[in-house]
């Protein structure tokens, strides 16, 4: 099993930054998996009664869901020429509170991604 990997740094005109290094033999047969999960919601707060305003618990949310996101991604290269890519994306978006917009409510969306390169 080979340790040490190599990784190539390049800096573009527009100052970003490439990280890339060259793929082993072992890394066309480990499979990659990944899950990851946000979410935005309001802050839980009381009004005051007064011109003030309101306050609020540090760190309490509300009930309302201003942005969800969860997604699942599952790639495998078993050789350097068959690499699939699997994707299930689901997204909730509360469009009046973001968007500063009336009547639209939430939009929930549920994606599916297959790519398979042969």
């Amino acid at each position: 099993m080979r340790l040490s990997r190599t990784v190539n740094m390049e800096f573009r005109e527009n100052s970003s930054l490439i990280l890339s290094r060259e793929k082993s033999e072992e890394d066309y047969t480990v499979p990659m998996f990944s899950i990851n999960y946000s979410q935005a919601k309001a802050i839980d707060k009381k009004p005051t009664g007064d011109d003030l305003g309101y306050t609020s618990n540090f760190l309490k949310t509300g009930d309302e869901v201003y942005f969800e996101d969860f997604n699942v991604e599952v790639s495998s290269w078993f050789s350097k020429n068959y690499n699939p890519f699997f994707s299930l994306i689901y997204i909730n978006y509360n469009k009046d509170v973001v968007e500063g917009r009336t009547g639209f409510g939430h939009v929930y969306s549920t994606i599916g991604i297959v790519r398979i390169k042969l």
